[in-house]
């Protein structure tokens, strides 16, 4: 597969009907928000835009519900347009043409498709399943010039109220409703508040689907706690077509109380920074769906 000037293009089942498109964008582009419109088409046919009201900005995924094109065929391809400066429209750079499929054959899909059906129902709270909310780190964009020393390799600092430890300005992209699923901890633990400015050395195992992809330095906010937990390890489960689609172990700490990241993301909000972030999970000729996993 070509990815252009993406580093990672993957779909994904997100329930029986849609398909996740995610993918990330190479280290070079240093536009604080670039924009991302899909493609798609019958293999020889024309391309049609599939997010005709604006390029998927501040976010790296976009859930394909279109109808008219049901069931899972492998007659069918998607391509990424990336627009590296919003303000640019006329310079944009093309991902290579990929199956519906992904990196996987319409078997392995299926397979992958099964095991997330599975995985979905133990993620539901009878079944200690936890909600919250994930912020994904920034890995591309602007440096921060509020506390990065270029003397010492783009050190940053966890302190600064600018890129909170990431380097990045903004640090972090708006958040995604993600349940989790704790493999050493009962749920009720976590909602056991401690005081201002406590220490963060408690670490929690949890589980989940490995869709959409996690990266150690993401954060993840249990939803009612204000707790804020940092993703450090990631150990992958059941593997499809050498392709992880479960995690069988994140290992996650809690970030100290304190820290100006706590100021931004608020005490248990489902923060994002922007509210108009709704248009990436619109399921395409249908009516707006949130996706809960």
């Amino acid at each position: 597969m070509d990815k252009g000037p993406f580093s990672t293009i993957e779909v994904s089942p997100d329930d029986r009907t849609t398909r996740r498109l995610s993918w990330e964008i190479r280290d070079a582009v240093t536009a604080p928000d670039p924009g991302v419109n899909i493609y798609k088409r019958r293999v020889g046919g024309d391309w049609v835009l599939m997010n005709p009201d604006a390029p998927i900005s501040r976010a790296m995924f976009w859930v394909d519900g279109d109808e008219t094109m049901k069931g899972l065929r492998e007659d069918r391809e998607y391509r990424l347009e990336l627009i590296p400066d919003l303000s640019d429209t006329g310079t944009s750079l093309y991902s290579g043409a990929f199956p519906e499929t992904g990196l996987f054959t319409k078997e392995g899909f299926m397979i992958v498709r099964t095991l997330l059906d599975n995985d979905r129902k133990l993620l539901k709270k009878s079944f200690g399943g936890v909600e919250g909310v994930l912020y994904p780190k920034r890995v591309h964009g602007p440096s921060c010039t509020t506390c990065s020393d270029p003397y010492l390799d783009g050190g940053s600092s966890d302190t600064c109220p600018d890129c909170y430890g990431t380097g990045i300005e903004g640090g972090y992209l708006p958040g995604i409703e993600m349940y989790m699923r704790y493999l050493q901890r009962g749920p009720r633990q976590i909602q056991t508040r401690e005081p201002l400015g406590a220490a963060g050395d408690e670490k929690v195992s949890m589980t989940r689907p490995a869709f959409p992809r996690l990266h150690s330095g993401d954060l993840w906010v249990a939803a009612g706690t204000g707790r804020i937990h940092e993703v450090l390890v990631l150990a992958p489960g059941a593997v499809v077509e050498g392709n992880p689609v479960l995690y069988k172990q994140i290992t996650m700490e809690r970030l100290p109380y304190g820290r100006p990241i706590y100021d931004l993301l608020g005490e248990g909000t489902m923060y994002t920074p922007d509210q108009d972030i709704e248009h990436i999970q619109v399921v395409y000729n249908l009516e707006w769906e949130q996706t809960d996993w």
